[in-house]
């Protein structure tokens, strides 16, 4: 695995799951624009704990987010036979750029073109807005 960063939008709201041992997890699909007239990269998204927890509360699809963690490609084999691949992030670190849900007590204007700068941190994400 290794360190990756981008931005994205996402292609369905995030899902929550939890792991056989309790373990609470979200997850999402991100589409990463490529260069060129290639189609857009899909990255499963995969956000522990209370991270993911507030990830669901502010993001949904459509979202344009920034993230970063560890990128991991597996391969599988499709029910024909052929092999196929996945693209998933493990997320560490994560801004909302565009598209805010609606919150009563939202730090910014739902659909904003917020920007989060330096210092400040999408909520969840263990910055200012936490």
């Amino acid at each position: 695995m290794n360190n990756y960063s981008n931005f994205g939008r996402l292609g369905k709201d995030p899902e929550a799951r939890e792991t056989p041992n309790g373990k609470h997890l979200t997850e999402a699909s991100v589409a990463v624009k490529r260069w060129g007239d290639k189609p857009p990269l899909w990255i499963k998204l995969t956000i522990w704990g209370d991270k993911g927890s507030k990830f669901r509360e502010y993001a949904e699809k459509g979202t344009e987010i920034y993230f970063q963690g560890d990128l991991d490609v597996r391969e599988y084999e499709k029910s024909d036979g052929s092999m196929g691949y996945s693209v998933e992030c493990t997320v560490s670190d994560f801004r909302i750029t565009k598209g805010w849900k609606e919150k009563a007590n939202t730090p910014v204007a739902p659909n904003s073109d917020f920007d989060f700068g330096a210092n400040k941190k999408a909520p969840g994400s263990g910055g200012d807005f936490d």
